[in-house]
């Protein structure tokens, strides 16, 4: 019987949007967009070097897709970061609540 009423409540964390399902997704779309990005700086560089691009073109295209990279990460964490204050702050009001 527990396990239906934890159950319940989860649903109810959910529905009342006190718990949000937003970091799921954007850990999925962290992990898709980071695999095309690397998939997409990969084929720009074997197509320069297939096509004898001067070096400072294939650093170039080296140095965008590590920086890519890291700015996508970043910018993913930063959208977390509100899921995280959210979340801190609903703990928070639950605990003054029952106080």
């Amino acid at each position: 019987m527990n396990d239906i009423d934890d159950m319940i409540g989860q649903i109810d964390d959910v529905v009342t949007l006190e718990r949000m399902l937003g970091k799921r997704i954007i850990r999925t779309m962290y992990f898709v967009g980071a695999v095309l990005y690397t998939i997409g700086a990969i084929s720009v560089l074997v197509w320069s070097i297939n096509e004898k691009a001067p070096w400072i073109v294939i650093l170039a295209i080296i140095f965008y897709g590590i920086i890519g990279n890291v700015v996508w990460r970043l910018s993913c964490e930063l959208w977390i970061l509100l899921y995280y204050m959210h979340e801190k702050l609903t703990s928070i009001d639950k605990a003054l609540n029952r106080k």
